[in-house]
């Protein structure tokens, strides 16, 4: 799945009820490897970072695996900053700068 614009999204962008509505369809099928392509995902605030966390934990509790892929260096620094970062897999293509 690869985000794009905000999340939370202005209505042109992404929305996050859609994320949630669309995890939460991934995993009622048995579908718990999810991959997030955040490579045109420019900005992500709490309200974002908050859905992001409540779904990765759903995926986890399920047994499942979330990975990202290639964050903006700003929507890494988020991710780091809230330490969400540190309960997700990173492919080598999305892993947080140092």
């Amino acid at each position: 799945m690869s985000l794009k614009g905000r999340l939370p999204a202005e209505p042109e962008d992404f929305d996050a009820a859609l994320l949630s509505t669309a995890l939460c369809d991934m995993v009622n099928v048995g579908r718990l490897e999810l991959v997030l392509n955040l490579r045109g995902l420019t900005y992500i605030d709490p309200r974002g970072l908050a859905t992001l966390a409540m779904m990765t934990d759903i995926i986890h509790d399920a047994g499942g695996h979330v990975t990202l892929v290639a964050p903006s260096a700003r929507v890494a620094r988020m991710l780091a900053v809230t330490r969400l970062d540190s309960v997700v897999e990173w492919d080598e293509a999305g892993a947080v700068p140092a």
